[in-house]
């Protein structure tokens, strides 16, 4: 059954991400603003599904995955590159996993 939910989420996501995509090609853009409001729309909306999915993952996988982002946060913060923060925030907030005490 776990298995079943799993694959039924992975799904709905790829189904939902290529309506979303499908949305943002119709009608005219009206600028870069109104493309980054639909993007973010996206972006929370993959967020939102990947956070529940990720939880079905086994403890000893999601302390594996953030074992490994703690490490990545470590390697971005060292470098001057304030993109590479970024990045590694947004992937903690897309799997909804527990920040360090040190990323505010």
């Amino acid at each position: 059954m776990k298995r079943f939910l799993v694959i039924w989420m992975v799904l709905m996501v790829i189904s939902i991400i290529f309506a979303c995509v499908a949305l943002l090609g119709m009608g005219e853009s009206t600028g870069v603003q109104q493309a980054a409001v639909n993007w973010t729309w996206l972006l929370t909306l993959v967020a939102a599904v990947l956070g529940p999915i990720f939880k079905l993952l086994s403890p000893k996988i999601r302390d594996a995955i953030r074992t490994t982002m703690l490490e990545l946060w470590k390697k971005a913060q060292a470098t001057d590159n304030p993109f590479d923060d970024m990045a590694v925030r947004f992937i903690f907030e897309l799997l909804a996993l527990e920040k360090p005490a040190d990323m505010a």
